[in-house]
């Protein structure tokens, strides 16, 4: 028995000392697909002066069919800040619209999300914590391991006044 070597021309696979066979692959991070092969891969971008401890940023996944995973958070501020990011249940958002801008600008598909920055949000319940840093600049690299169902929000807060920049990027997984 031979097993061919996958190319349609007939070769015999490689194979070492133990019997192995001698193959190859090449990998990519799946927002790296989500952005190439799916056009999936958003970021969300806002910029202003918090007046004091506060929610700053609010994301809603509003897709029926898809998980919103997060893939990155950067945030930087005039001054350090403790930042954390907390589930969200209930509540009505108010602020600065985002709209998601899809990283692969060839294509016309469009987030289907709930953004606000210099956010407010009444009547929430903070369901999880997670305290991510206290700097004045952090990057959060998550690889999508924050996951948001169907009408699942996240919101980022920081502890004091100060100039705010956060951008939040994530990709959108059917799910199965």
């Amino acid at each position: 028995m031979f097993i061919e070597d996958g190319q349609g021309n007939g070769n015999i696979a490689g194979v070492n000392g133990d019997g192995q066979l001698l193959a190859s692959a090449i990998t990519e991070p799946s927002y790296s697909n989500a952005a190439i092969d799916a056009s999936e891969l958003y970021a969300w971008t806002s910029q202003f002066t918090a007046g004091g401890a506060a929610r700053v940023f609010y994301l809603k996944n509003t897709d029926p069919n898809k998980y919103l995973r997060i893939n990155r958070v950067i945030a930087s501020s005039t001054v350090a800040q403790l930042w954390d990011m907390n589930r969200i249940t209930g509540g009505t958002p108010a602020g600065t619209i985002i709209t998601g801008v899809n990283t692969n600008f060839t294509s016309g598909k469009v987030a289907q999300a709930l953004a606000y920055g210099d956010a407010a949000v009444t009547g929430t319940l903070t369901v999880q914590r997670l305290n991510i840093a206290y700097a004045t600049i952090f990057s959060a690299s998550l690889d999508g391991s924050i996951i948001l169902p169907v009408n699942t929000a996240i919101g980022i807060s920081c502890s004091a006044a100060g100039g705010i920049a956060i951008m939040v990027s994530g990709y959108y997984q059917p799910i199965v």
